[in-house]
């Protein structure tokens, strides 16, 4: 800002010692269509202190309003632009004020409870008046006003008995020329539904008007001097959460239920014949002893599962199958013959 202020001393000297004297004003006189810069060299320097004041005043307004960043601010006097004396930073580690001079820190404000940190601060026009907006865990902003002194340091510091409601946080912060209004967006916390909200408050009285907006919120705000205009960039509102969303699972883990697909039977294995090869170990077929009067029946296949206890690990197993078959013998097959009759 300093280098600013000597380009433009310089500017001005530049037009002093350039202007000698002042061409008069004749209405009569025929305007020339097209005038070179050989013609009117004084315009160059006219033209560069023009640039250099427009450059400080658009300087001085983003630095009261805050343009992109919320967490800085410093404040312009009252009249022709010129570069403010402090300026506020505000942050996790509380409030700093340091000296556009030097940036030598003048004054601090300490941090703010647990849970709760300084997210935004604006300057009025006499660099001397303050706010500062909270954001808490619990959802609980609040607005502050900050008073410096001429030397830099905290002439006050206190929480307006005004601000936003619970629920709700600060997304943006403006102030007025004066310091006497203050206008500041508020969108839903923690992804809960809800509307956009632009907020207009008298620092004097605490007075309100709010406009709400069910499709989008506001951000990076602007306020006229005078406070009659509030100038923002519409933005969308934060998605919403679903409670199936933000669930979270407590508890150890329950092993799922698996039940056997046929009734639990007792089974049997019979004793092994000789001469009866062994089949692979997922299906097994056995060879029962027939009876003195053996019945041959198809046996169905019976699917064993093994449930596992409470405390076991479930992984996959492969489903193993038991077919019993009963196979007769060939003794047994001639005893199931009929025997002829005995002759008479």
């Amino acid at each position: 800002m300093n280098e600013i202020i000597n380009r433009l001393r310089d500017a001005t000297r530049a037009v002093g010692e350039t202007v000698d004297e002042v061409p008069p004003f004749e209405p009569e006189a025929r305007p020339s269509t097209r005038t070179s810069r050989a013609s009117r060299p004084w315009l160059v320097p006219i033209a560069a202190a023009a640039a250099v004041t427009v450059a400080v005043a658009g300087g001085a307004a983003v630095a009261r309003h805050g343009g992109g960043a919320m967490n800085v601010a410093a404040g312009t006097t009252a009249g022709p632009p010129s570069a403010p004396s402090y300026f506020a930073e505000a942050g996790p580690d509380g409030v700093t004020i340091k000296s556009v001079r030097d940036g030598k820190v003048t004054g601090t404000v300490d941090p703010p409870a647990d849970g709760e940190s300084y997210s935004a601060i604006q300057a009025a026009q006499d660099n001397r008046l303050f706010y500062v907006a909270s954001r808490t865990a619990d959802c609980r902003p609040r607005i502050f006003q900050l008073r410096i002194a001429d030397d830099g340091t905290v002439g006050s510091w206190g929480v307006l008995p005004y601000g936003p409601p619970e629920g709700r946080r600060i997304t943006s912060l403006a102030v007025d020329g004066d310091g006497s209004t203050i206008a500041y967006t508020t969108v839903p916390c923690r992804g809960t539904p809800g509307t956009g909200d632009l907020v207009v408050t008298d620092t004097g009285t605490g007075d309100s008007r709010t406009w709400t907006s069910s499709s989008r919120g506001a951000a990076d705000l602007s306020m006229s001097a005078d406070g009659r205009y509030v100038l923002f960039r519409p933005v969308p509102l934060p998605p919403v959460l679903s409670p199936e969303a933000s669930a979270v699972p407590s508890g150890a883990p329950v092993a799922p239920k698996v039940e056997p697909s046929l009734p639990p039977e007792e089974i049997v294995t019979p004793p092994a014949t000789p001469g009866v090869a062994r089949t692979p170990a997922d299906r097994v077929t056995a060879t029962a002893a027939p009876s003195s009067q053996p019945s041959v029946e198809r046996v169905p296949p019976i699917t064993v599962t093994a449930v596992p206890s409470l405390g076991a690990t479930l992984e996959p197993v492969a489903t193993a199958t038991v077919t019993l078959s009963a196979v007769p013998s060939p003794a047994a097959a001639g005893a199931g013959r009929a025997a002829p009759a005995a002759p008479t």
